[in-house]
Parts: C-alpha cells; structure tokens; sequence
C-alpha cells in the first residue's frame, strides 16, 4: 500500500514538473496543475481529513507540522506530517517546490506577515532575499476591509491588490476576513525598471529620509495606497481603510509590522476621516492613543461631568468640535455649520454657561475639544 502511495506522488512530482512553475496567468498550466493536485488529494486521503474553509485556497501549503492540500470542489485536505510515511513526506516537499517553483520562501513570509506562524529574523531575511530583496528598504501596509466576511472576498482582494502593486517579490497575506498586510520592496526586476523609476524613487526617499522631514514623496507614496484602498472599494465594494510604516532594515521587519498596525489602530480612532495612516505622520493620534485609558477617564470626568455631559446635546457637542477645527472662526463656522452668526454666537454662550468653559477662549476651547474626541474615540471605555 505504501509503495503504491508513494508512487502516485512520485508521478505526481514528475508531471506537475512538466508544466512547470505558474508565474503566469496561463489557464492550461493551472488547469494541469489542479489535476494533479485532486490526483494527489485523492490518493493521500485515507492519511487525513477534509476542512472546510473561508477563503478559496489555491495552492498545496505546510504550516506547523500539517500539509494542506487545495480541493477543487472548495475546501482542503488536512495531513498531518507525522501520520505520513517518510518517502511520501519527502516527495510531498518536492511536489510543493515544483508547483510553487521554488517559492516555499514567499508562503514562509506570508504566514508570518499574516500571523500564522513566528519565524526567525533570520530565516526571514533569507526567505525576502530568496523573492529577489536586493535591498533593505520597502514599506508594510496593514489594510482593514469592512463588508468583507463573505468567503472568498479576502482572497479576491489579494488578488486584485497583486495587479495593482505588480512588483513579483511584493509579499500579501490575508489575516482573519477583513485584514490583508502588504510587504512591498524598493527594488523591482531589471525589465521592469523603467516603469517602476517614480514609484521607486518615492519609496527610497520614505525608506531612507529623516522621519522628522516631510515631503512630497511621502505625501505621493500614500497617495498610491490611498489609490489601492479606492480601488477595492470601487471594484470589490469593500470600504477599507490602513496603515502604513516603512522598512529600513531588514532586521526592523516586526517592528514595521508592529507599527503599521499601530498607525491602523490609532488613525481609525482619532483621525477617522483619513483612509490611511502613516505611523510617521500620526500627530497627535500617536500620543492620544498611547495615554493610558484610566488616564483618558480621568480627564474627561473632570472636564464633563456626568450632569454636564447629558445637558451637552449632540448639537452642542457638535458645535464645539467644527468650532474649534475651524479656528475659532465664527464666520467659518457658521457657514459649516449652516446656521446664522447669532445662532452659532447663542450655542456658545450656552456651551460656556453648561461647562463653565468658554469655546472662545483657545485653551478653554481646545479643552473641550479634546474631551469630546476621546468620547468619540471610545477611549474611556477601553481600546476595542
């Protein structure tokens, strides 16, 4: 039985080596290949057990000591490593490498850049330079898609996102239904220099600049993600929104990771009005959601009591909120508001007289103004 076994994947590794790696959109290729693998799963069966999964898997993965294996009816075959006969583990790894045509170092990239597994700094490095980072400088983009947990919608935005970004060693993963991380480099191939000379020209000047220094290029760069983010939600109808950190080390890749993710989380709570965030670019969200909550309670407790937060409608809180944002300015404000002058003039005097703070003085009025938000930001009640 287990001679049979291991010659069905040996005829397995030779023919799918005949159609060789599919770097293309060939559908004859993949249509082989797909064969192949439904051979592979059929024959590997009895040594495991079907899972039905979200996301449209599409390529035959190893994650933690289990192989998976693509169903063409939706779904995958679970096989656990040690339940295999050796001979049929070894030729497993070779029909992954053959299908994949050598890229276990992208799937190793992508299950850490998408949280399934820890993976070495090391081993990392050597995984990115194996895709061709001939570089150290690049950019980890963290994108939150709201409306997406219908299955196969993250790997459609996968999909759509690698015709936009383009660049082969670009490294994309989907986390959970509504999270997909971008791992894009600087440097792009030889035949393709030419049409990527503005794109990577902005993405050295973000990688290598002082992050004290602002420029246009990074106000392009985020731009060009802004762009992406558009995109999905014109073609997928996905409304998404991210966040962004550079990579100027390949040993700093975590702490990119770690600070995209920050930028996402601190830009959705006080810069709500911005698709994507940049954690060198966060201003003031960088240290309001750092202040620790019970040190948010406190303040707005003192400054909004409970009797005078319920007497402050949401048609004076408002007001206190454009108000400030439009510089104190009662014409400005008015007309955002739409009201009249005495109207807007009536509302502030009212606000002064509730909270004992008067909007127009500027300390007074940035005070309420920063009570407000960190109510709006939920952050007295945790951080979600």
């Amino acid at each position: 039985m287990v001679t049979r076994l291991v010659d069905a994947v040996a005829l397995a590794v030779e023919e799918v080596a005949a159609y060789g790696p599919d770097r293309t959109n060939n559908r004859s290729r993949r249509g082989g290949r797909m064969k192949e693998t439904e051979r592979l799963a059929a024959a590997l069966l009895e040594y495991g057990s079907v899972e039905r999964t979200e996301e449209v898997a599409n390529a035959i993965d190893y994650v933690n000591g289990v192989w998976y294996i693509p169903l063409a009816q939706g779904g995958r075959l679970r096989l656990e490593a040690a339940s295999l006969p050796h001979a049929v583990g070894e030729l497993l790894a070779l029909y992954a490498k053959a299908v994949s045509g050598g890229e276990d170092g992208q799937r190793l990239v992508q299950a850490w850049l998408g949280g399934e597994r820890d993976v070495e700094g090391e081993t990392l490095i050597g995984s990115l330079q194996e895709l061709g980072w001939r570089q150290e400088l690049g950019v980890v983009v963290l994108l939150e898609l709201e409306r997406a947990t219908e299955p196969g919608t993250g790997a459609e935005a996968v999909a759509l996102l690698r015709e936009l970004i383009e660049p082969e060693q670009a490294v994309l993963a989907v986390q959970g239904t509504q999270r997909v991380w971008l791992l894009v480099p600087v440097s792009q191939p030889a035949a393709k220099e030419q049409r990527f000379a503005k794109r990577t020209a902005v993405l050295n000047e973000l990688a290598t600049q002082d992050v004290r220094r602002h420029s246009y290029s990074e106000q392009e760069l985020e731009e060009t993600v802004s762009a992406w983010i558009a995109t999905l939600g014109a073609e997928l109808f996905l409304l998404g929104r991210g966040g962004l950190s550079s990579v100027r080390s390949l040993e700093e890749l975590a702490l990119a990771k770690r600070e995209a993710e920050f930028a996402l989380e601190a830009g959705k709570r006080f810069r709500s009005k911005d698709v994507l965030h940049a954690y060198h670019r966060l201003g003031m969200a960088r240290l309001l959601y750092g202040t620790p909550q019970t040190v948010c309670q406190e303040f707005v407790r003192e400054i909004l009591p409970a009797g005078v937060l319920e007497a402050l409608t949401p048609e004076l809180r408002e007001t206190v909120v454009t108000f400030v944002e439009h510089g104190q300015q009662v014409a400005d404000t008015a007309r955002a508001l739409f009201v009249h002058r005495n109207t807007l003039l009536y509302r502030l005097e009212r606000i002064h007289e509730l909270t004992g703070y008067d909007p127009r003085q500027p300390q007074e009025g940035w005070t309420l103004w920063l009570a407000l938000l960190l109510l709006r930001a939920d952050c007295t009640n945790g951080r979600g």
